[in-house]
């Protein structure tokens, strides 16, 4: 459940956010913002999950001049897109090593881009697992995730229903058909 408490403290506001806050919520958070502008704290200790159009939008609060207090660490390190610390320590966690051949030689740990790319486009089995960690990791590493619905599986219907309906939207910037998936790609 997701809540806004104003709180008025002399010259500015603080809203104060409590809970899990999403995409749908945004509206609700601007119309208070619009109120008080720039003239508003953001206290985001009582926040427990944010979704990546969330992060995206603090982001944006700030660059405005919205000031974000008591915010948890990894909440921060998604608002400053500096993401590069929690994933250098994954790829030595994992040994994920650049591959033969590259400019350097094969002692390095993958840069923070991979070649340019910047779109995924997600295909195969166990959609509730295997797709669904992969397309997790890839908006973390801020690609643009794209899952198609109908070239996916998974051991049961439930697993689909989870990837596509329930936890996607919160990580895929598009849940496509193969049909459809065509008219998206670049000519």
């Amino acid at each position: 459940m997701f809540k806004i408490e104003k709180l008025p403290q002399g010259p500015r506001t603080i809203l104060r956010l409590i809970g899990r806050i999403r995409l749908e919520h945004l509206e609700e958070l601007k119309a208070q913002l619009r109120d008080d502008g720039p003239r508003i704290k953001l206290d985001l200790d009582e926040v427990t999950l944010v979704d990546v159009d969330v992060v995206r939008f603090l982001r944006a609060c700030e660059i405005d001049g919205i000031q974000l207090v008591n915010c948890s660490p990894y909440v921060r390190e998604w608002i400053d897109g500096s993401k590069t610390a929690i994933i250098r320590m994954m790829l030595r966690e994992f040994r994920i090593r650049r591959p033969k051949g590259d400019d350097d030689d094969d002692a390095g740990y993958w840069p923070d881009t991979f070649h340019g790319i910047v779109k995924i486009i997600l295909v195969g089995f166990e959609a509730n697992t295997c797709i669904e960690g992969t397309a997790r990791f890839g908006m973390e590493l801020d690609y643009d995730v794209t899952l198609v619905k109908d070239a996916t599986s998974a051991f049961e219907p439930e697993g689909i229903h989870a990837a596509h309906e329930v936890n996607g939207p919160r990580f895929a910037h598009a849940i496509l058909t193969t049909e459809e998936l065509p008219t998206q790609l670049p000519k």
